[in-house]
């Protein structure tokens, strides 16, 4: 079979292509339209002498030949928009495996043209700080993650009032399953009673958005309490006295109670003092007479304090 094509010239419809400023810059997870306008020196193009490809760095992703086909499933053209001179290329929730070259070839016999736009996808970090909660004469890490950022390019930076520290470990970047990335920067120390005014700031540079985001930690300096329980001599109708000390805890404010079968004693009272290294002793005192009901009875000591992830609980068993 022989097939002859006739190819039919316009010498009044010459092409003209015209496409968005290169490069486009986008974020991450929005829709994008990359333009590729065509208009020709008639009312309407003539569909049977047009045909329309996009790539991505060389590689063909829609072609319009007569019919439309895709060859990818991230992008899609409207042939109804092509009869009106646009052949524009969208691409929903856009990621990072979209960011490339696009070119724009249209054919219209006899004239050819083609364009090509670069996308450049853009997401900033998000920051995260750990917890301002640190342990006086302990060793303390503090961590500051970025996250979910594309590309990858970023600096991540630890400050103490606003000086740079130098001692600080960088991770190694992880590339996320949607293509971003992921790093975070620990200083690792043992703060002393000066370091609890100080603030310690965690910035970051990303270059791609020219942004740079700052967290500032206040730090809270904890001092863990030590518990002990102590009981006078208990005796059967007499007054006796059960005795909760916390002792070096900062900051101040704590809970110590007694308790019996899971109910506060109330008439129990608390006596807080200061010691020489600016910690503080809370001491929970409980004074009762005990009858023959409180034989082998258990109290129990509970002490809740910032620096605690559990309450304390110490327990008293009388012997009477």
């Amino acid at each position: 079979i022989l097939k002859i094509y006739v190819f039919v010239f316009h010498p009044d419809a010459r092409l003209t292509i015209t496409t968005d400023l290169s490069p486009v810059t986008v974020q991450l997870g929005s829709d994008v339209v990359l333009k590729c306008d065509l208009t020709v020196d008639t009312p309407t193009p003539d569909l049977q002498d047009l045909i329309v490809k996009w790539f991505l760095n060389d590689k063909v992703l829609v072609e319009f030949n007569d019919k439309l086909t895709l060859f990818s499933s991230r992008v899609t053209m409207s042939k109804r928009e092509i009869q009106n001179g646009h052949a524009s290329l969208s691409i929903p929730n856009v990621t990072p495996a979209d960011e490339g070259e696009y070119k724009c070839d249209v054919i219209y016999t006899p004239y050819k043209q083609e364009k090509t736009i670069r996308l450049k996808v853009e997401a900033p970090p998000r920051i995260q700080v750990s917890d301002p909660l640190i342990y006086k004469d302990k060793v303390n890490t503090l961590t500051c993650s970025a996250s979910g950022y594309y590309p990858e390019d970023i600096r991540v930076t630890w400050l103490k009032d606003g000086q740079v520290l130098k001692d600080t470990k960088l991770s190694a970047p992880q590339r996320n399953t949607d293509g971003t990335f992921g790093i975070s920067r620990s200083y690792t120390f043992t703060p002393t009673e000066q370091d609890k005014d100080k603030t310690y700031s965690c910035r970051v540079n990303y270059t791609a958005l020219r942004g740079l985001f700052q967290e500032d930690l206040k730090l809270l300096l904890v001092v863990v309490p030590k518990v002990t329980v102590s009981e006078s001599l208990t005796n059967k109708d007499k007054v006796s006295v059960l005795t909760c000390e916390a002792r070096g805890h900062y900051p101040k404010n704590i809970t110590v109670e007694w308790r019996s079968g899971g109910q506060a004693q109330t008439d129990s009272f608390l006596c807080t003092r200061t010691n020489k290294d600016n910690t503080f002793s809370t001491t929970s005192t409980y004074i009762f007479t005990p009858s023959d009901q409180d034989r082998g009875k258990t109290y129990s000591c509970h002490v809740r304090h910032i620096s605690l992830k559990e309450p304390i609980q110490e327990d008293l068993k009388l012997h009477l």
